[in-house]
């Protein structure tokens, strides 16, 4: 099995995971509250206080599959530092490496499952604070 196909069994298993999860938990970023005879539309920020190890440990995973993803692209596509080289950071070097060459800031992720209750356009406005 090469590397391209132990990422994506990887990400399968950790998007099953945020799947199963949302079976539990209501992923949604907004509410309906009643204002006198109707509903209207809050932001729900309470969900960004949710706390679990399990939840912990599932961003975690995350976390270290964008790392090592990053650094495979970084190598495949020019980065100059050697592999053992201990200050290479995927957060710096190689997640730069990978804007220049492919503007991902300009990128637009869609949320889009039945299962996740997204509403809100977040793409050019400032992230909820905590």
């Amino acid at each position: 099995m090469n590397k391209i196909e132990v990422f994506w069994q990887t990400y399968l298993n950790l998007e099953k995971e945020a799947i199963d999860l949302s079976k539990y938990i209501f992923f949604t970023d907004e509410v309906l509250e009643k204002q006198g005879n109707d509903l209207v539309p809050k932001p729900c920020e309470s969900q960004l206080k949710t706390f679990s190890p399990y939840i912990a440990d599932l961003l975690v995973r995350c976390c270290i599959q964008i790392e090592a993803i990053s650094k495979e692209l970084y190598y495949a596509n020019g980065g100059k530092k050697e592999k053992s080289s201990k200050d290479l950071y995927f957060d710096g070097d190689c997640l730069k490496l990978i804007d220049q060459k492919w503007e991902t800031h300009k990128k637009v992720v869609m949320v889009v499952a039945p299962f996740f209750n997204f509403e809100r356009e977040l793409y050019g406005k400032e992230p909820i604070k905590l």
